[in-house]
């Protein structure tokens, strides 16, 4: 049985969220977002700053790249 079909069997509402690690593709991210809540993006924080700055360096990229994608033509 798969883990999906398991979940769907539960009598209450659960959020599934799955971290991919560190081989995060676009690719697969269109394959798995109708069987996920929640997909990371990122890799694992340990605890270092690097980790933490790596994130804000993502936000930023997806946040510019949003701005760019949606913003209306001047």
């Amino acid at each position: 049985m798969y883990l999906l079909q398991l979940l769907q069997e539960l009598d209450r509402p659960i959020v599934f969220s799955l971290s991919p690690g560190t081989s995060v593709t676009p690719a697969l991210a269109d394959g798995i977002s109708e069987h996920v809540d929640m997909y990371r993006v990122t890799g694992d924080d340990w605890d270092k700053w690097d980790d933490v700055a790596y994130h804000f360096n993502v936000a930023r990229y997806i946040l510019v790249s949003l701005f760019f994608l949606f913003a209306a033509p001047c």
